[in-house]
C-alpha cells in the first residue's frame, strides 16, 4: 500500500522533499501539475533499535 499526494501549488513547500526523491527514482526533470506523488509507503515489519540507553548513562554516573 503506498499513500499518495497530489503535486498542486499550495503544497508545493511540503511536498519539496518527496518530490525530489521521486523524480530522482524515476528518473524524470519534472512533474506534471496535479500528478500524483508517493510520500509513504506501508512496511510489513519495522525494528526500532535504542539509540541512547538513558538507565545505562544514570548508572554509569
Amino acid at each position: 500500500m503506498v499513500l499518495m499526494a497530489e503535486n498542486i501549488g499550495e503544497h508545493d513547500r511540503l511536498l519539496a522533499g518527496f518530490k525530489r526523491r521521486y523524480r530522482k527514482a524515476e528518473g524524470v526533470k519534472r512533474i506534471a501539475r496535479r500528478a500524483d506523488v508517493p510520500i509513504a509507503v506501508l512496511v510489513p515489519h519495522v525494528v526500532l533499535r535504542k539509540r541512547l540507553d538513558m538507565d545505562q548513562s544514570v548508572c554509569a554516573q
